[in-house]
C-alpha cells in the first residue's frame, strides 16, 4: 500500500527488492532505456524512495549505496 501511495506522489518506494527489478521500473521513466546485465546484479538488494521525475538522480543514489557503476553513453547520432 505504501508503494502505491508513493507512486501517486511521483516516487518509487522499494523495500529489499532485487536491483534488476528496480532498474526495470526506473527505466520506464527515462527517454532511453537502462541497459544492464541481470545476472551479476541479481543478489544486490535495494531499499529506498526514488524520484520518478528524475530517474538519473535515482540511479546516482543507488550507485552511491551499492558496488555498481553507472555509465552514461552519448548517442553520436543525436550530437
Amino acid at each position: 500500500m505504501e508503494s502505491a501511495s508513493a507512486w501517486t506522489r511521483g516516487w518509487l518506494a522499494v523495500d529489499d527488492r532485487p536491483l534488476p527489478e528496480v532498474l526495470a521500473e526506473l527505466s520506464r521513466y527515462r527517454k532511453t532505456p537502462i541497459g544492464y546485465d541481470t545476472q551479476p546484479l541479481i543478489n544486490l538488494r535495494v531499499s529506498g524512495y526514488f524520484p520518478l521525475s528524475d530517474p538519473d538522480r535515482a540511479l546516482g543514489s543507488i550507485a552511491n549505496s551499492l558496488p555498481i557503476t553507472v555509465v552514461h553513453w552519448r548517442n553520436s547520432a543525436t550530437s
